[in-house]
């Protein structure tokens, strides 16, 4: 999963294809766009900078997440992950 949330291509990694960079001074910042939009230059720069990020912490990120569902499941062994 963590590998498709910087993938536009995917469910988990639209929201890369719904920000835009636009320039705020000397620095770049995102700007959350209303649809979809096609995949470009702006885009992929993005989609490389969060696939970057979440490299570096993919298992930071699993291991909180499964400790998440982990006390979910403690607190109501009947519901299902």
């Amino acid at each position: 999963m963590m590998e498709r949330m910087a993938d536009p291509a995917k469910a988990e990694g639209e929201w890369v294809a719904m920000v835009d960079l636009v320039e705020d001074g000397p620095r770049l910042r995102l700007a959350e766009q209303a649809q979809l939009g096609k995949c470009g230059a702006e885009c992929k720069t993005v989609q490389r900078a969060a696939t970057e990020l979440l490299e570096a912490h993919d298992t930071d990120m699993a291991e909180r997440l499964f400790q998440a569902c982990a006390i979910t499941l403690a607190e109501d062994p009947n519901r299902k992950p």
